[in-house]
């Protein structure tokens, strides 16, 4: 599915110029045929029995799919980094020049430019994901575990024998968290600057899929984690439930 931020055009320059394409070959041998009824047929059942594979009317997000798909010999292609280099394929440069769609050059510069713009896109994102971790979300896990450490503490002082397993929990959870966080943006920084010094932007672009949006992921996945249980009025950013139903 088109991504919110990106033009619908250059998906439609695809499509079009590839039913285009089909079209033109089903056009040359229909104006040549000496039974148009028959070459139709033809036609038709050549067309469905070379490309039924793709055919499929259940659920397009699920995993069965991906598992069907993957049994029909069909391409999954998950990721930017994946697609992008196929587009550059002669095949396809061949049917953009047939048509004169787009030229190798063209075709070339393009790609360099989608691949240019999601390098940039993913340092902008990772540099604001390490300053978020580190003067906010990492501040605010130490400033809620120092709360549940102190009211722990005055559980103690007043000797009632309270149950304290629900505090020990949730400190050793945020504990652990917060080290991981601040481990992890480490990393990520790193692996930044790593990414940063490849000058072959596919190689490039490649390092920024394969480490860096990884490491963004881990990340993303102890900081929910956290946020799930450190009080509201601590937590530096608002939970969508906020963002949907109190503005």
């Amino acid at each position: 599915m088109l991504g919110s931020a990106s033009s619908i055009s250059d998906t439609n320059v695809m499509l079009n110029t590839m039913v285009a394409d089909v079209f033109a070959e089903f056009a040359d041998r229909l104006e040549n045929a000496a039974d148009f009824e028959k070459e139709l047929n033809l036609i038709i059942k050549e067309t469905v029995k070379a490309h039924k594979r793709i055919i499929f009317n259940g659920d397009g997000y699920s995993d069965d799919w991906q598992a069907e798909a993957q049994k029909r010999g069909l391409l999954n292609l998950k990721s930017t980094v994946d697609a992008l280099p196929l587009l550059k394929s002669e095949e396809n440069i061949a049917m953009f020049e047939r048509h004169g769609v787009l030229s190798r050059a063209e075709i070339n510069s393009r790609v360099d430019i989608v691949l240019e713009n999601y390098c940039k896109v993913l340092h902008i994102e990772a540099l604001t994901l390490i300053e978020m971790m580190n003067r906010q979300v990492i501040p605010a896990i130490s400033e809620y575990t120092d709360r549940l450490c102190t009211a722990l503490s005055h559980k103690r002082v007043l000797n009632i024998n309270a149950d304290e397993s629900a505090d020990r929990e949730i400190i050793a959870r945020l504990s652990a968290a917060g080290s991981e966080i601040y481990k992890l943006t480490g990393d990520l920084k790193m692996a930044v600057s790593s990414a940063e010094k490849i000058a072959d932007m596919l190689e490039k672009a490649t390092a920024y899929h394969d480490i860096v949006l990884k490491l963004m992921t881990d990340i993303r996945k102890y900081a929910d984690s956290s946020e799930a249980v450190v009080s509201m009025d601590v937590w530096p950013y608002p939970s969508y439930g906020e963002l949907l139903f109190s503005i």
